[in-house]
């Protein structure tokens, strides 16, 4: 038998299963050149160029590109391959870059699926629009793709260190002003639970909400569903200083930020809404002692950006009284009245 094999000038070849888009379950294929099948197996090196655009890749539901792609086969085993594209972390605005590597399946792989390994490199800043904040991450911060499970799905973790700094009007609060909490080992991934809440910092500077100064005594993350939609949150307890001095009169209440999952063309965590729920007044101003609930109101012609609500006054422990409480602040001014 002389037969020695053939040899190949031009062919397309499709790329792996797991190397898809959103819009198709058929992986692309990439054009080859100088094939060479021989009695020993297939021997070549395969290149491709934007193989799919950002973010129509699906990688384990996160957006991403193929940018390149390089493979080096040798009597049919893999020798060497590479991929290198961007990618987004559902809660950037912004994608992140990415090179992974490509190895042989194990030889007790029953499923004989190829293994990636992806190194991606987060920005040391970006915007997060599920919480309408601008996040920086710290170099500690690691991002690891790969399809090294049973399943042989991609998965994606991402540990996040850094800090997050929320400004501004949000939704129907003015005058937001969350800056520099720092968070510890926040977990994010591509399934569920999304999110791990990690540990948070919230010491200096001064924060506030609607001109008024506050101090943070907890955060936590909460999961929900409202309207069919999974949404997920960033609540932050806190004490409100109204009247600032010695007879200061202040209360306790919850803020709390909510994004919602969007899985069209991969997932990706949104604003959805800002919830300040009512104020818990329990004040002692010597001879007058005052309890009760006020709700926030905004943008008043008369009485601009403030509280308003009932309380009950005790006056020097032997009358009590019940009577509205409001305070605000208009063109620059804070006032209060009972």
């Amino acid at each position: 038998n002389t037969w020695k094999g053939f040899f190949i000038k031009r062919a397309s070849i499709s790329l792996p299963p797991a190397l898809r888009t959103f819009s198709s379950d058929r992986p692309p294929q990439i054009a080859v050149q100088n094939l060479l099948i021989t009695r020993a197996g297939i021997t070549g090196s395969f290149r491709g160029e934007n193989v799919f655009q950002y973010p129509q890749g699906n990688f384990g539901s996160w957006g991403g590109s193929l940018d390149t792609i390089g493979v080096d086969i040798v009597s049919s085993s893999l020798r060497s391959g590479w991929l290198k594209g961007r990618i987004q972390m559902p809660i950037s605005d912004s994608p992140f870059k990415y090179s992974a590597t490509l190895s042989r399946p194990l030889s007790t792989d029953t499923a004989k699926s190829m293994r990636y390994s992806f190194v991606i490199a987060p920005a040391d800043t970006f915007q997060a629009n599920i919480w309408m904040a601008n996040i920086k991450l710290f170099s500690t911060t690691t991002i690891t793709l790969g399809n090294d499970n049973p399943q042989r799905q991609f998965r994606a973790v991402a540990i996040l260190n850094g800090s997050i700094s929320i400004a501004g009007t949000i939704g129907s609060v003015p005058g937001v002003n969350l800056l520099g909490i720092g968070f510890q080992n926040m977990k994010l991934q591509n399934v569920t639970p999304y999110f791990t809440k990690g540990t948070f910092s919230f010491a200096s500077p001064q924060k506030g909400i609607a001109g008024f100064p506050i101090s943070i005594s907890n955060i936590d993350m909460q999961n929900k569903t409202s309207g069919g939609k999974n949404l997920t949150g960033i609540k932050f307890t806190v004490s409100v200083n109204f009247a600032p001095g010695s007879s200061s009169i202040g209360g306790g209440t919850t803020l709390i930020l909510w994004g919602e999952l969007d899985n069209s063309g991969g997932q990706k965590f949104r604003y959805n809404s800002i919830e300040l729920q009512s104020v818990y007044i329990d004040a002692d101003m010597g001879p007058v002692k005052v309890k009760g609930s006020i709700t926030f109101y905004r943008e008043d012609p008369v009485f601009g950006t403030g509280f308003r609500g009932a309380l009950q006054a005790t006056v020097i422990q032997l009358l009590e009284i019940t009577a509205t409480l409001q305070f605000g602040k208009v063109n620059g001014y804070r006032y209060f009245y009972v």
